[in-house]
């Protein structure tokens, strides 16, 4: 019985030992598997974190191309606007050289237009002759200003509406009814 007893110990002996290698080894598998797992969710971390910065160093290219773009855009703008007012100010030179140069012409025409009247006039008028001179200028530029609105008016589409009084016209009424004739009244001399 005791032999028995013996084998029996020995298997039981036998079997712990077995189910503790067998414990260890799942155990180890399971720590190896762990440590796999572990470094695996660490591999995935600086594989998130690597592709965050590669994203934001991305956006951070994209960005600043962007900026680089907005950047000249605005510097050809201000070049433009340079342009622009050098342009302006070249044409507001042009301008006022050719309104002198125009001034000085027209006051020549006048000056030799009154030598002109002065020498032919000079015998009969007297010293009045400025004073005609004058008028007559002034007529002739209120002729040519007249005739330039009318040049105007007349070459737009624009419409011209005018009252009796503006044309200093008097309607004569016959009794019975109807207009007789109009008569246009002289200007008013100014004032």
């Amino acid at each position: 019985m005791r032999r028995p007893l013996l084998q029996e110990i020995i298997r039981e002996t036998t079997n712990r030992i077995n189910a503790l290698q067998k414990q260890r080894s799942e155990n180890e598998v399971q720590s190896e598997k762990l440590a796999a797992d572990l470094a695996l969710e660490i591999s995935r971390k600086k594989l998130v974190e690597a592709k965050a910065e590669n994203d934001r160093v991305l956006a951070l290219a994209v960005q600043n191309a962007t900026n680089q773009v907005e950047l000249a855009k605005v510097i050809a703008d201000i070049a433009v606007e340079q342009k622009r007012a050098e342009l302006v100010e070249a044409k507001s030179s042009n301008e006022r050289v050719v309104a002198r140069t125009d001034g000085e012409a027209q006051g020549l025409r006048y000056a030799a237009s009154l030598e002109t009247f002065i020498r032919e006039m000079n015998g009969t008028m007297g010293a009045g002759v400025v004073d005609w001179y004058r008028f007559f200028s002034e007529q002739e530029a209120t002729t040519t200003q007249l005739e330039a609105s009318t040049r105007n008016l007349g070459s737009g589409t624009a419409s011209l509406f005018l009252t009796p009084q503006d044309l200093n016209l008097k309607l004569k009424v016959n009794p019975q009814g109807g207009v007789l004739s109009a008569d246009a009244l002289p200007s008013p001399e100014p004032a």
